[in-house]
C-alpha cells in the first residue's frame, strides 16, 4: 500500500459523494444510451445532429456548429456556452511552449517565446482557435465568434476556477473512473461505494 501523503484526495468526502450522486442522476435522466464508453466523436455527433441538447466542451468546437457537413442547419445560431456550477469555469492551458536549449540558443528561444506571447500574436492565435486567453492581453484585439464573444466576459469574471480531474488524481484513479462508471450508471453501486473504490485505488498507488 502506498504511503498516504498530506493533501491526498479524499474520495469519501461528502462533497465528492454528492458530486457523484449528481453525476449518477445526470447519466440516468439526461444522457444518450451510448454516453458511457462512447468516444468523443460519438458524443459530438449526438450534439451536432440534435440527439443531445448539451455537450461538455470548449470554444474550439464552435467552428463545427456551422459546418453543414456535420451539423444541423442553423445550429450555430442556437448554441450558447454556459458557466459551470458555482459561477465557475474549467481552466486549461492553450499556450504552452517550452525549450530545452542552452547557451545562446536558450536566449534565442526565450525571445521566440516572448514573441509568441505578444498581444498581437497571441490575439491572432485566439481569433483562429476560438480559445479564451490564459494570460493577460489587450482584449480589443480579439475578433471572436459571437458565441465566444458573448461568453468570454462571463468566463473572465467567473468566481470559481476548476481544473481537470485528471490533473489532481493519480493515473490509476483516472482509469478507475472509467472502470466503475458503468456500474454507477446502472445503479449497481451507490455514489458512496463509487467513492470508496476510488479511495482504495488511490491508497494503493
Amino acid at each position: 500500500m502506498a504511503e498516504k501523503q498530506a493533501g491526498d484526495p479524499n474520495y469519501n468526502a461528502p462533497e465528492f459523494v454528492s458530486a457523484v450522486q449528481q453525476l449518477q442522476g445526470i447519466i440516468a435522466k439526461y444522457t444518450t444510451r451510448d454516453a458511457i464508453g462512447a468516444t468523443y466523436a460519438v458524443a459530438a455527433n449526438n450534439f451536432l445532429s440534435g440527439k443531445a441538447a448539451m455537450i461538455a466542451n470548449g470554444p474550439w468546437m464552435i467552428g463545427d456548429f456551422s459546418n453543414p457537413s456535420i451539423a444541423l442547419p442553423g445550429l450555430d445560431r442556437n448554441v450558447v456556452y454556459a458557466l459551470a456550477p458555482g459561477n465557475g469555469v474549467i481552466q486549461m492551458e492553450n499556450i504552452a511552449y517550452g525549450s530545452g536549449s542552452k547557451g545562446n540558443k536558450q536566449d534565442a528561444a526565450f525571445e521566440a517565446l516572448k514573441f509568441l506571447a505578444r498581444d498581437e500574436v497571441y490575439a491572432e492565435f485566439l481569433n483562429a482557435s476560438g480559445n479564451a486567453p490564459c494570460i493577460t492581453l489587450n482584449t480589443s484585439l480579439l475578433k471572436l465568434d459571437p458565441i465566444n464573444a458573448a461568453f468570454l466576459p462571463q468566463a473572465l469574471s467567473a468566481t470559481m476556477k476548476y481544473t481537470h480531474l485528471a490533473n489532481v488524481t493519480k493515473p490509476a484513479v483516472s482509469d478507475g473512473l472509467g472502470q466503475f462508471l458503468p456500474d454507477l450508471a446502472e445503479g449497481k453501486i451507490t455514489a458512496a461505494q463509487f467513492g470508496q473504490r476510488l479511495q482504495e485505488i488511490s491508497n494503493n498507488n
